[in-house]
């Protein structure tokens, strides 16, 4: 049982905890500014919902480096919207 609740920056759904979720973006202002005007903010999503709005040519590698099997072989779904 999940001790916490996300929501989706994105769809502002319930986010479930459930490989591959629940995912996070770390978003830092003036990342190339001197130390005090950077502030960073986690945000939460869906993984489909991050790879909806991804453009191509930046490519999610952190899924890869997941092992979904366990879950793929208990009967639980891949994650949808996931590319190799």
């Amino acid at each position: 049982m999940a001790l916490h609740r996300y929501q989706c920056c994105f769809c502002g759904l319930t986010v479930e905890s459930k490989a591959p979720d629940v995912g996070s973006i770390l978003y830092t202002t003036c990342i190339d500014g001197t130390p005090d005007m950077q502030h960073d903010q986690e945000l939460y999503c869906h993984t489909k919902c991050l790879l909806d709005r991804l453009h191509p040519s930046a490519k999610l590698y952190a899924l890869d480096l997941l092992d979904l099997s366990a879950e793929e072989s208990s009967g639980e779904s891949s994650p949808e919207g996931r590319e190799n």
